[in-house]
């Protein structure tokens, strides 16, 4: 099977998920990782979400449940802030934009 249709059915997984929390009249944010370690892309992430950014802060909460977890993502964020500003803005992939 090709990339392309994965691509297309790992959309419509999500797109169905999203019609049923929406049915249910629920915000979400659904986000998944196709991890290809054998390409050279290193995978694929997707996600949809009907979240505003002062609904993310839910999310965070969950996702990092101890002080640490919130100083490594802080830690994580400010490398990240760090690599872009020393060279030109790069895409994931570590294409010039």
């Amino acid at each position: 099977m090709s990339d392309t249709s994965k691509q297309k059915r790992i959309k419509k997984i999500m797109d169905d998920a999203a019609k049923k929390l929406e049915a249910e009249n629920v915000k979400y944010f659904i986000g998944v990782v196709d991890r290809q370690p054998a390409q050279s892309d290193g995978g694929k992430a997707y996600a949809q979400s009907d979240v505003t950014g002062e609904d993310f802060t839910y999310i965070l909460d969950m996702a990092l449940p101890t002080h640490q977890d919130t100083i490594n993502l802080g830690i994580w964020v400010g490398q990240l802030i760090q690599a872009r500003s020393k060279n030109k803005i790069q895409n994931l992939k570590g294409n010039e934009q």
